[in-house]
């Protein structure tokens, strides 16, 4: 049983790939939209937001389950794992402050997204660091 669970993080190959475009996408209709009041693009970047965290933790966890397979340089593997768990909470955090927004929120929105993206370029650079 436990061996079929630890089995689940060779899918990390594949489902890593989706929170990249997903956030990338997300970032790029938020800028685009910026420049227009749109209620429906605002409940379509929250719904990109809600699958890109959804596809950020599924990512992680299987990267979790990967790494236990051993093999990899532990300090690559250290780095590669914690900054991917902060990326799934800013994923997490973004969808949250766009789904229901506070006064102050628009403030920490978009700088947090800015830190969402540059984690998920160091994340990916450690994690093709191992590979």
């Amino acid at each position: 049983m436990i061996l079929q669970i630890i089995s689940l993080g060779r899918l990390h190959p594949i489902l890593v790939h989706l929170p990249i475009g997903i956030l990338v996408l997300a970032l790029l209709t938020e800028l685009y939209s910026r420049k227009k009041d749109s209620v429906t693009e605002d409940s379509i970047i929250t719904f990109t937001l809600a699958i890109a965290a959804v596809s950020t933790v599924l990512s992680v966890a299987s990267g979790w389950l990967l790494g236990e397979d051993g093999g990899y340089d532990e300090t690559l593997l250290f780095k590669h794992r914690w900054m991917a768990v902060g990326l799934a909470i800013g994923s997490i955090l973004l969808y949250l402050l766009k789904k229901y927004p506070k006064a102050w929120s628009k403030n920490v929105y978009l700088p947090l997204f800015v830190v969402v993206i540059i984690l998920l370029g160091l994340t990916g650079h450690y994690g093709g660091s191992m590979t």
